[in-house]
């Protein structure tokens, strides 16, 4: 099979991958929708979702749910793994991480609809 590149994505395609150690360095890439004129679901289930309480410093475990139709781009999902990958060392609360990730997430998307 060959290798296709999509402009905008450099998270892909290479044999050692790079983990964020702050949100700050983590970054969310996007590609073209194939579709845009269809209207379905993308889903992104992510039920290991861990950030450290800030009062506490104990883990704080939560389950984030992305759902959407995608408008003009979609998520691409190696890249939400990897912008989630330095919430377990973090102190926000679960509800601040999962909130402040759809914002960024949902931004650049621009879905049609999202939940």
């Amino acid at each position: 099979m060959q290798k296709r590149k999509v402009k905008g994505l450099t998270l892909l395609g290479h044999s050692t991958t790079r983990y964020p150690d702050t949100p700050d360095k983590a970054r969310l890439e996007s590609f073209p929708n194939r579709y845009p004129n269809r209207k379905y679901h993308v889903r992104f289930d992510c039920p290991e979702f861990t950030s450290r309480c800030p009062i506490t410093d104990q883990p704080d475990f939560g389950n984030i749910s992305i759902d959407y139709i995608p408008g003009k781009l979609c998520l691409e999902s190696k890249s939400l793994k990897l912008y989630l990958f330095p919430s377990g060392t973090t102190t926000p609360f679960t509800r601040k991480w999962s909130t402040a990730s759809w914002t960024t997430s949902s931004r650049p998307l621009s879905p049609a609809k999202s939940q």
